[in-house]
């Protein structure tokens, strides 16, 4: 079997529903630092990470790009199997960096069944110590390092690129999305997840290009999100966007797009000030508009790259655009845009500036293989 066939089938399988797997569901409990870790009751779950950083020693900026997916292939239930190569779970990882003052994108996927020890994800144990991994690949992965304060490391090998980075974030209680966190992303029950982000994260580390290390500082966002779900039928894609703001505030925020060029009630946002309070948006609360359009020269995708968005009810208006416009992901099966970002705006009346990230999917394709049919 292919890779690009055991990606395909990890990620339609990722996506199936059925009584087999665990539901999101309100009423969840979070407890930390269990939830930290693995869920194998869930169909699918990721560990993402991603950030805006500038070298200790120069003015050189990078951003950086963390993902660990894993894909659930047995329910829990399942007749226990004693032979190797019989798996749970499958994993994949994308990881990229911008160099953003040479406008140069690096990245990479990385994909491991697990059967040979190559990939693998942890339950939370209470004896354990720290540090403690919560999931791996092959050449990457993410630990827990500090379970009292949430202190992780993050490390990735992208081939002539590499880095490894310590986050700890400045407010130890996470950020949950939706309603108590659950994130409902369409009409149907089966279309939530569990959803929370620490939305600033301190970070310190090593970025190595081309065999040059830079020691780096700076903020990350990290999110984590586990579910039994798929994107409703209707659903093509999403943009979305986190956002870290020079007066301290973050932005969470996206749309998902239906195949009619609309996009879907359902999408929202998180508002999360200073002091770590939260206001959610809803679909109707605020407005993203495409201003400008880039299109790839590798897969002929055509991707809006500078977008505005208005919150009325908290006169926000901002221009989020991309660092610079190479910053597409072009992977087999799925291609996605994933890049820095320059915040730049207002609110009531006052200047507001950041910097932050960007997802846009089913640009190149629409993402059939999420869908429910």
């Amino acid at each position: 079997m292919s890779l690009r066939i055991l990606i395909i089938f990890a990620i339609s399988a990722s996506c199936s529903f059925g009584d087999e797997w665990t539901p999101a569901r309100a009423g969840y409990q979070y407890t930390f630092p269990a939830d930290h870790f693995s869920h194998s009751g869930f169909k699918t779950e990721w560990w993402y990470a991603t950030g805006n950083l500038k070298a200790t020693t120069s003015d050189q900026r990078f951003g950086v790009q963390f993902t660990i997916f894993r894909s659930g292939l047995r329910p829990p239930a399942s007749t226990p199997v004693k032979s190797k190569w019989v798996v749970d779970s499958f994993g994949l990882g994308h990881f990229a960096v911008s160099d953003l003052t040479n406008e140069e994108f690096h990245f990479n996927q990385e994909i491991a069944r697990g059967s040979m020890g190559d990939a693998g994800f942890p339950e939370f144990s209470s004896t354990s110590t720290d540090p403690q991994t919560l999931a791996f690949l092959s050449k990457s992965r993410i630990e827990l390092i500090d379970r009292d304060k949430n202190v992780f490391r993050i490390v990735a090998d992208l081939g002539d690129t590499s880095y490894d980075l310590t986050i700890a974030p400045t407010r130890n209680q996470p950020v949950f999305h939706g309603a108590d966190g659950i994130s409902q992303k369409g009409a149907g029950a089966e279309n939530a997840s569990h959803y929370y982000s620490y939305t600033r994260m301190q970070t310190t580390g090593t970025i190595t290009i081309s065999g040059k290390p830079h020691q780096v500082g700076g903020t990350m966002w990290l999110d984590r999100e586990w579910a039994s779900n798929q994107l409703g039928p209707d659903q093509i894609g999403w943009d979305w966007f986190a956002l870290q703001l020079d007066d301290e505030s973050e932005i969470m925020i996206y749309q998902m797009r239906t195949a009619n060029g609309g996009t879907d009630p359902y999408s929202h946002g998180t508002i999360i000030a200073k002091d770590g309070t939260t206001i959610p948006v809803k679909h109707s609360d605020y407005s993203l508009t495409p201003v400008e359009m880039w299109k790839s020269p590798k897969t002929g995708a055509t991707y809006p790259v500078t977008w505005k968005l208005e919150i009325p009810k908290i006169n926000i208006e901002l221009t989020i655009s991309a660092a610079f416009a190479q910053q597409e992901l072009a992977l087999d099966p799925v291609t996605y845009y994933e890049g820095a970002v320059i915040v730049d705006g207002e609110r009531k009346g006052g200047k507001l500036t950041g910097r932050g990230y960007m997802e846009l999917t089913g640009y190149a394709a629409p993402l059939e293989q999420l869908q429910s049919k």
